[in-house]
């Protein structure tokens, strides 16, 4: 099973721009051969029970990630522990461009001086005005930048600094600040995150009290890896803003992944309460997945479930929490209600890799004998990795475990040792257990759960 303390949290981050790897060339023969639409959104709701032992079990109808655009799912979609997807903050803070209906007036004695005014020196507080205008239509990264340019002439410019007064100085400042923090936003949603970062920056270094640029320097330096800095830019802005909500799951995510889970907990509570219990949606119900994940690692399965149920009655077909509580089951030993979890995931998504990935490995190393099933294993685990990046450690171990399941030993030796070269020197002593067993010609079987507390890789902590 996969939980968050263990093999399958530092699994997700590998390869994350990679594209879908195709199947292993040994078994293109099994590979589903007509592409079938996805599950409707009116489709009848998904099974929630527990199956009873001996049920057959089937998995949805097979789904070509080649058949549309919108179907190539990544990874990087799911949520995890090691690399949370953080809320940037993308209220509007453009300032507001000086009304145009103002300059509108009958008097022609009026018209006459604005005429004259046209053949002076626009003020200082007239060129911050242009620049406030040029703001509000600023849409892409070519308009922000000649933004940018525009404002940092002004800034430099002697003559400006010599007759600006204080109000005109803030004002370009906060204009140069929204125009970086804009483009900041941009360049990190394509990926940019250094030079994001670079924007954000600067944007406080324009204006210190530029919050959502304080708020998205913070989600840079944690995606960058700096966690002590970014935790020193998240309690700054909720210092200025107790009540933030998104702030407030931003800085729980980022102490559970420092292993601080009690006052990640906090955070994560604060930011419920703030919500309220009448507030519905997906929010409500990311906030209740990660009170699970926190919970799940203090050790209370029970509680974690609890969340993970609250979760889904805010966000009843998504995948992502039917795996996470379905983790949590297996945690615990119960292997039906897992499986259940697993299955019901990849009917919400069935182009979820993750789902299929946790799935097979249940499926193929499950200890009970009435849910073990190497077949459905196989195949599931043939769409973990026909979805997933080609040296996915995590749907290259699911692999490896369902083929050796099934007795063909070579294979699984071959992809575990994939497994172990695409982990590296983070490789557990697990992995290679596993792989000297399929080198032995014994199937991988998660110890009994009477024994201990288990966990992912098979590991037991007594």
């Amino acid at each position: 099973m996969f939980t968050d303390r263990t093999l399958w949290q530092t699994i997700l981050g590998i390869a994350l721009a990679a594209a879908p790897a195709p199947l292993f060339a040994e078994d293109q023969a099994d590979e589903p051969q007509e592409p079938l639409a996805f599950i409707p959104d009116d489709a009848p709701a998904p099974i929630a029970e527990a199956p009873e032992l001996g049920d057959a079990l089937e998995l949805p109808e097979w789904v070509d990630p080649g058949t549309a655009e919108s179907e190539k799912k990544s990874i990087t979609e799911a949520f995890n522990f090691k690399r949370p997807t953080f809320e940037r903050d993308d209220r509007p803070t453009a300032p507001k461009p000086r009304d145009p209906n103002l300059a509108r007036t009958d008097d022609i004695g009026v018209l006459l001086s604005s005429a004259t005014d046209l053949l002076t020196e626009p003020s200082p507080g007239e060129l911050v005005d242009q620049l406030e205008r040029a703001a509000s239509d600023a849409r892409n990264l070519h308009a922000l930048g000649r933004l940018i340019v525009r404002c940092r002439t002004l800034a430099d410019s002697e003559d400006f600094v010599a007759h600006a007064g204080d109000r005109d100085s803030q004002r370009l400042g906060k204009v140069a600040a929204w125009a970086h923090d804009a483009r900041g936003r941009m360049r990190a949603a394509s990926g940019d995150h250094r030079a994001a970062l670079a924007d954000f920056k600067m944007a406080l270094r324009y204006d210190h009290q530029c919050y959502s640029a304080l708020h998205n320097r913070a989600i840079s330096l944690a995606e960058a890896g700096l966690d002590d800095r970014a935790l020193e830019d998240f309690t700054r802005l909720l210092e200025h803003d107790p009540a933030s909500t998104s702030a407030l799951k931003n800085r729980s995510q980022l102490l559970l992944r420092l292993r601080q889970p009690e006052r990640a907990l906090g955070d994560c509570d604060r930011a419920l309460r703030r919500l309220g219990e009448d507030t519905m949606g997906p929010s409500v119900a990311s906030l209740h997945a990660l009170r699970g994940r926190i919970l799940q690692e203090l050790g209370d399965l029970h509680a974690a479930t609890v969340a993970l149920d609250q979760a889904l009655e805010h966000a009843p077909r998504d995948a992502r929490y039917f795996e996470q509580r379905g983790n949590i089951h297996a945690e615990g030993g119960d292997y039906p209600r897992a499986v259940t979890d697993f299955l019901t995931a990849v009917h919400c998504d069935p182009s979820s890799a993750d789902a299929y990935s946790t799935l097979a490995w249940v499926l193929a190393t499950c200890p009970d004998e009435q849910l073990w099933d190497p077949e459905m294993a196989l195949e599931s685990a043939k769409r973990a990795r026909r979805l997933s990046p080609r040296e996915d450690q995590r749907s290259l171990e699911a692999a490896a475990a369902a083929y050796a399941a099934n007795g063909r030993f070579d294979e699984a030796i071959r992809l575990q040792q994939r497994a172990v070269l695409a982990a590296g020197d983070s490789a557990p002593n697990e992995m290679h257990v596993r792989l000297v067993s399929y080198q032995e010609g014994q199937p991988y079987v998660e110890p009994n759960q009477a024994s201990g507390v288990i966990q992912a890789g098979g590991s037991v902590v007594e």
